[in-house]
């Protein structure tokens, strides 16, 4: 039996998950995670420096800054203790209740849209008729002639 490792042999590799992280802009104030550790007493509001396309960098006062941190509900971070390690970043609670009442606020516009289009397509012929009320009248002109028999 042979204890020589096999120099062609590649360990399966994990796959990473799929996520998208929260869009997020330059110099929004997040809380940041220092140690990667969800608790009020690790965290820190921070603000966004760079962003990636699965992390940002962030700065705070009395910390020079992180890169690479990663969004607390990065699937990622969950299974790599060194990611974690690294920092994680989250929504302040007014930001994210802001952002649930901009997005309940798009959804309503987009469905009062809706509505108008099915209304405005059901109604077209109403609408024409409508339209037409408002034109002034056309003159006739009277004539003299008599009709022929």
């Amino acid at each position: 039996m042979s204890t020589e490792v096999d120099p062609d042999y590649k360990a399966p590799m994990k796959r990473i998950p799929t996520f998208d992280m929260p869009k997020v802009g330059i110099g929004e104030p997040v809380i940041f995670y220092k140690n990667g550790i969800i608790r009020d007493d690790e965290a820190v509001i921070a603000f966004v420096r760079e962003i990636g396309s699965r992390a940002i960098s962030v700065v705070s006062l009395g910390h020079i800054g992180q890169e690479g941190v990663m969004h607390v509900d990065d699937p990622h971070v969950k299974e790599v203790k060194e990611l974690r390690e690294l920092g994680l970043w989250d929504f302040p609670p007014t930001t994210k209740k802001l952002r649930q009442q901009v997005a309940a606020l798009q959804d309503t516009v987009a469905a009062m849209q809706a509505d108008l289009l099915s209304l405005s397509a059901a109604n077209g012929e109403l609408f024409q008729l409508l339209s037409k009320l408002n034109e002034p009248p056309v003159a006739v002109e009277a004539s003299n002639k008599k009709p022929r028999a």
